[in-house]
C-alpha cells in the first residue's frame, strides 16, 4: 500500500529524462529510481533519435511514459516536451546518467509549496571527479540550476515560455534563470538533496564548444543590457590566453548578433542575479 508521503509525491511530482544512445546508463538510473521514494511518480522518458534497442514500460516497476523519435530535435526541444507531457504540478529533471543519492524530496516539495516566489530548486550535484560539497550547510538563492538535477514549477515554466528551442543545446538553464529573475521569482539551491551525476562519455562534447559560446552570447545579448554584457564578457574571458580570448569573444559576439527580441533585465535585476551564488555543477 502507498503511504501518505508517497501518494503526495505521486500527485505533485513527475520525473523527466531525455536520452540518446545511452541505454546502459538509462537502465542504471531507472534501477536506482525503482528503489527510491520516487518509484510511484510518473517518469517521462524521451528518446531523442537514439535508434536501436530501447526499454519497454513492462521492464520496471515504475510508472513510465515513453516517447521515441527517429530524428533528433535536440536536448532543449525535448526538455520543453517533457513539461508538455507532465501531469503534475512539479517536474524533476534528471539526465540519463544522474539519479538522487540522499535526502528527502518531500523537503524540496515542501519548499515549493510554502514559498510561491520559488520557481525552481537546484540540487547538490557531484561526480567521481568532483567531490560533494556543502551538504551540511544552509540552502541559498542560486544564480541558476543545472539540467541533470533540479525541480521546476511546471505552470510557471510554461508561463515564462520554457526554453528557447533555437539554442538546440547549451545555456538553456541560464536563459530560463534570467526569465525567472525578470519575473520576480527565485531559484533555491537545496544542499541536503544530493544527486550523483555519473557523467557518461557517450555523446558528450569535450573541449572548446563553439555552440555553447555562441548560445551564451545569444542569451546575454537577448536578456542583458550593454553594461551587463561588458561585465559578462570580461568574466567569461578573464584569465584566457590572447588567442583563445579572441576566438571566444568572436563566437560570443556572433551569438549576440542573433539575439532575440524581448524585454531586458534592469541592471539592478542583473546585478542581484550576478551576485547570487552559483549552483553545484557536476
Amino acid at each position: 500500500m502507498i503511504d501518505y508521503k508517497e501518494k503526495r509525491l505521486q500527485e505533485l511530482l513527475s520525473i523527466g529524462i531525455t536520452t540518446k544512445g545511452r541505454l546502459t546508463e538509462l537502465r542504471q538510473t531507472l534501477e536506482i529510481l525503482e528503489k527510491s521514494e520516487l518509484r510511484n511518480c510518473q517518469i517521462i522518458l524521451i528518446d531523442d533519435g537514439g535508434g536501436g534497442e530501447f526499454i519497454t514500460e513492462q521492464e520496471y516497476s515504475l510508472n513510465l511514459t515513453i516517447k521515441r523519435y527517429d530524428k533528433s530535435s535536440g536536448l532543449i526541444a525535448r526538455r520543453n516536451e517533457l513539461a508538455q507531457h507532465c501531469e503534475s504540478k512539479y517536474l524533476m529533471s534528471l539526465d540519463d546518467d544522474s539519479a538522487p543519492e540522499e535526502g528527502s524530496i518531500n523537503e524540496v516539495i515542501d519548499l515549493l509549496e510554502k514559498d510561491a516566489t520559488v520557481a525552481a530548486v537546484a540540487f547538490n550535484l557531484y561526480n567521481k571527479d568532483k567531490a560533494l560539497t556543502g551538504a551540511d550547510k544552509d540552502d541559498y538563492v542560486s544564480r541558476y540550476y543545472v539540467g541533470c538535477g533540479h525541480v521546476v514549477d511546471v505552470s510557471l515554466f510554461k508561463a515564462l515560455g520554457g526554453y528557447t528551442s533555437a539554442l538546440f543545446y547549451g545555456h538553456e538553464e541560464i536563459e530560463l534563470s534570467l526569465k525567472i529573475v525578470r519575473a520576480g521569482y527565485k531559484i533555491i539551491h537545496k544542499n541536503n538533496y544530493v544527486v550523483m551525476h555519473r557523467k557518461s562519455n557517450i555523446n558528450r562534447v569535450v573541449g572548446y564548444n563553439r555552440q555553447m559560446v555562441y548560445n551564451a552570447g545569444w542569451v546575454r545579448g537577448t536578456y542583458l543590457g550593454f553594461a551587463a554584457n561588458l561585465i559578462e564578457i570580461f568574466s567569461v574571458t578573464k584569465g584566457m590566453q590572447i588567442g583563445q580570448r579572441l576566438v571566444t569573444m568572436k563566437d560570443h559576439y556572433d551569438g549576440m548578433l542573433g539575439q532575440g527580441e524581448t524585454e531586458k533585465l534592469t541592471f539592478r535585476q542583473y546585478w542581484r542575479w550576478k551576485r547570487s551564488k552559483t549552483p553545484s555543477v557536476a
